[in-house]
């Protein structure tokens, strides 16, 4: 074979190559100031899936594609993915775990400060460090991070702290006799719910130790309410984003839901809305204060309305919270 011929077919396999490296890469877009990127959805996807995937609420993500928050997915459906605080880092991170890189295809006219604008402002020196760019030169086609968003890989996940799916309104239609508040063994994963009795009030702090004598669940539950913030499995990551981030506090009404977890381990975890699955948050009633994850979403059940939150068993105990319902401080960074 000729040399030239040779030197043509290496070429074209090298620019083979980078063409399909530059097809796997996440692409970022923007439509009117909202940044995102578009995900493909596999069999048994779901909102609340998706939402734990990239660390967004099942909310944001359906109001995004103009879905209902109890809409199905179809294989092969193209869903935007927002770009927010909760998900998207452009500063240099220290532990790129769990960070995909997105990009940007450079057309004509692009340069490193127009990039830097339009994505709201990222720096330039990062936009170069992330790229390895020793000047500001770029070329149309060319393929430039700016920023990376934080996706959690559904098999990964920390053993109990997968969340199902919420109910329909059929389906709950079909279960009227059966209500909130909501049981949820966050050790076998599994998601019930129990009957509410007649004082419409919960059965409180039930230990997750099935031949537990009455005496010895309210020895649990007054070892447990000694316990301080700082003994919160969750307490150490709570300021973790606080160099990008500022704090934010919401108040409201809350309640209870029955959790396998916590009573020894001290994993306490919430059900609210507008967070995303996995954010940390400062719980504090009556002026004492525990760390708790978010795990998903409020069920779209009546005995939720008024509420801002539900807080695993083991977490109201330990804050010693003796009412069905009670006012709660949640503080957060964003």
């Amino acid at each position: 074979m000729p040399t030239s011929m040779k030197k043509i077919l290496l070429i074209g396999t090298i620019l083979l190559n980078c063409f399909l490296v530059s097809a796997q890469h996440i692409k970022i877009q923007k439509e009117k100031s909202q940044l995102y990127i578009t995900h493909k959805v596999e069999a048994k996807e779901t909102l609340y899936s998706l939402g734990r995937m990239y660390h967004l609420t099942p909310k944001e993500i359906a109001t995004a594609n103009k879905l209902s928050a109890d809409a199905g997915l179809r294989t092969g459906q193209q869903i935007k993915i927002p770009l927010k605080k909760t998900n998207f880092i452009q500063s240099t991170p220290k532990n790129k775990k769990e960070l995909e890189p997105v990009y940007h295809t450079i057309k004509k006219g692009d340069n490193l400060y127009k990039l830097s604008k339009h994505y709201n402002n990222v720096k330039e020196a990062e936009l170069k460090k992330w790229n390895h760019l020793s000047k500001n030169t770029i070329q149309p086609g060319q393929d430039i991070i700016v920023g990376y968003v934080k996706v959690s890989n559904a098999a990964n996940e920390t053993q109990g702290e997968v969340a199902a799916k919420p109910k329909s309104k059929q389906e709950v239609n079909k279960n009227a006799k059966v209500k909130s508040p909501t049981t949820i063994d966050t050790n076998k994963a599994t998601v019930n719910t129990v009957a509410v009795n007649q004082n419409n009030t919960t059965e409180r702090f039930d230990p997750p130790t099935k031949t537990a004598s009455t005496q010895q669940q309210e020895t649990i539950a007054t070892a447990t309410a000694q316990t301080s913030a700082e003994d919160s499995y969750f307490a150490a990551n709570y300021s973790i984003n606080a160099a990008n981030a500022s704090e934010k506090t919401i108040t409201g009404t809350a309640a209870t839901f029955k959790s396998t977890s916590g009573w020894s381990d001290h994993k306490y975890y919430v059900l609210m809305n507008d967070l995303a699955p996995e954010t940390i948050v400062k719980v504090t009633v009556n002026g004492k204060s525990i760390y708790a994850k978010v795990l998903e979403s409020l069920p779209e059940l009546k005995d939720n309305k008024n509420l801002i939150c539900r807080l695993s068993n083991a977490a109201a105990s330990a804050l010693g919270v003796i009412d069905s319902k009670f006012n709660i401080e949640i503080s957060f960074y964003q």
